[in-house]
């Protein structure tokens, strides 16, 4: 059976703490809300992306003559790195080739003494072996001289 409140049953210790958690929910509830109100309401400045408008706007004529002029600018720029790379790598081919030759000239230089110092050793070993056998010749004839 449904009762209606009266104020007996709502003053009665029951309605009474069903009244006081209500009010209590309610409060907490409202704390929350305040919470993430507060927690919402970050600011950042300045504010990136605010946009603000301009008084004046710089008319389609002049924005394509300083478009093209900017266009020329860069156009030049590129032309100047480009003489100037072009330039760098001759210096460095140029280098490179001075290198080449040098080093060509080197390589003959060593190839003309190698080849020098072999027919010198070549010799030195020809003369070597004559006196081996010279020396030989003269140690045979010593020996026949001392038998005698």
């Amino acid at each position: 059976m449904i009762t209606l409140a009266t104020t007996e049953n709502l003053f009665s210790l029951g309605g009474l703490v069903m009244v006081t958690s209500i009010l209590g929910n309610l409060a907490l509830v409202a704390a929350w809300l305040n919470e993430k109100r507060k927690r919402v309401q970050v600011q950042i400045t300045p504010q990136p992306l605010r946009v603000k408008d301009e008084a004046e706007y710089v008319e389609r004529r002049a924005f394509e003559l300083l478009a093209q002029e900017n266009k020329d600018e860069h156009a030049r720029i590129f032309e100047k790195i480009g003489t100037v790379e072009r330039v760098a790598n001759k210096a460095i081919e140029e280098k490179i080739d001075a290198m080449r030759t040098e080093r060509k000239e080197d390589m003959k230089e060593l190839q003309e003494r190698v080849s020098a110092l072999g027919e010198k050793v070549s010799g030195l070993d020809t003369e070597t072996r004559n006196q081996s056998a010279w020396l030989a010749r003269m140690d045979v004839k010593l020996d026949e001289i001392m038998r005698k």
